[in-house]
């Protein structure tokens, strides 16, 4: 059996060696002696890593949210104007529609008619089938009929002469400007003539695949 006398320095020997190894506030926290007797080894239990592990996370391309709306409303704004350009442009009877090969649509006939008669001189269209250029002539005074269509080269050279027929206005006469003596009537007797009708709308259609064929020429002194 040990004394009292000898039992005390063993105790003190086993704490001196614990707190040696933890820290004096571990004594009475977390430290714990293992062993067999006399064995001071002091050992802090295992600290399990934090299960929490941080991934980043990509956020995409950002959008920019002014920009596409500024890009939408300009957008939207062209295309309402070409629009009201291409609408008005029809309504106007400046733009030709196609209604079949060399057929065209000309226009509203009172208003082209009226155009006629106020300018004193007829419409000129210019490479409108196979390279023709062609006269389109109103006479009378009913905007539906007096319509006629003619080829604007020149009758005596029509292929090599590039000035073609020249409307007179102070004449009221058509002349032959590859042939200056020939002159022809406003409504173009004695040309090439193409159909010139006004449909069920009232809109002027000319049909360049009708050639009614040259009439001998009639010429005015």
């Amino acid at each position: 059996p040990i004394g009292s006398e000898e039992l005390l320095p063993l105790v003190l020997e086993q704490i001196h060696g614990v707190v040696a190894s933890c820290g004096v506030t571990a004594i009475a926290r977390d430290c714990v002696i293992v062993g067999r007797r006399g064995d001071t080894r002091a050992h802090r239990p295992a600290i399990a890593p934090p299960d929490h592990t941080f991934v980043p996370v990509s956020s995409g391309p950002q959008l920019n949210l002014p920009r596409t709306i500024a890009f939408a409303v300009i957008s939207l704004a062209a295309g309402v104007g070409l629009l009201f350009v291409i609408v008005w442009l029809a309504g106007s009877g400046d733009v030709q529609f196609k209604l079949g090969d060399d057929v065209f649509e000309v226009g509203d006939a009172e208003r082209f008619a009226g155009i006629i008669e106020e300018d004193q001189q007829p419409l000129l269209f210019t490479s409108l089938s196979r390279s023709r250029p062609i006269y389109v002539q109103h006479v009378g005074d009913d905007p539906l009929d007096g319509w006629s269509a003619f080829d604007a080269r020149s009758p005596s050279d029509p292929d090599g002469c590039e000035t073609g027929l020249l409307w007179e206005i102070g004449n009221q006469l058509f002349r032959d400007t590859c042939m200056p003596s020939d002159t022809y009537p406003p409504d173009g007797a004695g040309l090439l003539q193409y159909d010139a009708t006004v449909d069920a709308n009232g809109k002027l259609i000319v049909d360049l695949n009708q050639d009614e064929g040259a009439e001998d020429t009639e010429t005015e002194g």
